[in-house]
């Protein structure tokens, strides 16, 4: 039998061993009200067998109950032990979810690590190299500055060479006019002399 069929049974019992009671109680107040000994003995007779049987009814009715409310029990321990459970496999499931995502996280963030220690790298290479560019470049501008001072030093003595030549060249020309006017005037003397000694010929002749 169903536990429903059962419960709806319950209160056919109950009304039963309710009527045996009621039934014992008139059959009693009868005999009391006829007070012969057959009716009296046949009212204790009856209340007997009522109250036994309402007892039994009773018992039954209780033991009945009692698996019910044994099964309703087990039934709502299975029901949480099966809540529990299924929550126990929510909670491990969410926190298998949750180690996936933090050993994901974890491998992400070492990943990220090893890209930001390798452009680390690169940058202390960039800077080295940098320094290295900035040190070549200052010693390109020194030699520079060098050169542009030896060339500096080169024109200036250019221009001295050029005055010193200028002026040689101009103690030349003068040299030059010095030595024909000086040629000048020898022919000069030597025209004088020469015509001096024709007249003295002539004279003494």
């Amino acid at each position: 039998m169903a536990p429903q069929s059962r419960r709806r049974s319950h209160p056919v019992k109950l009304v039963l061993a309710v009527v045996l009671l009621c039934l014992s109680a008139v059959v009693a107040a009868g005999a009391l009200l006829m007070t012969t000994v057959p009716a009296l003995t046949a009212a204790t007779v009856v209340g007997v067998v009522a109250g036994v049987a309402a007892a039994a009814l009773m018992f039954a009715e209780i033991a009945v109950m009692r698996r019910l409310w044994a099964h309703d029990r087990a039934v709502v321990a299975d029901g949480y032990r099966r809540e529990t459970l299924r929550r126990h496999e929510t909670h491990q499931a969410f926190v298998d979810q949750m180690a996936d995502r933090v050993a994901t996280r974890d491998a992400e963030l070492d990943v990220q690590r090893t890209q930001l220690e390798l452009l680390r790298n690169q940058l202390v290479d960039a800077e080295i190299e940098i320094a290295l560019a900035q040190e070549k470049l200052a010693a390109e501008k020194a030699r520079t500055r060098a050169l542009q001072d030896d060339v500096d030093a080169a024109a200036g003595d250019l221009e001295s060479a050029r005055a010193d030549l200028a002026a040689a060249q101009d103690a030349l020309v003068a040299s030059e006019a010095a030595g024909l006017a000086a040629r000048a005037e020898i022919a000069a003397w030597e025209g004088s002399v020469g015509s001096a000694s024709d007249d003295h010929g002539r004279r003494t002749a």
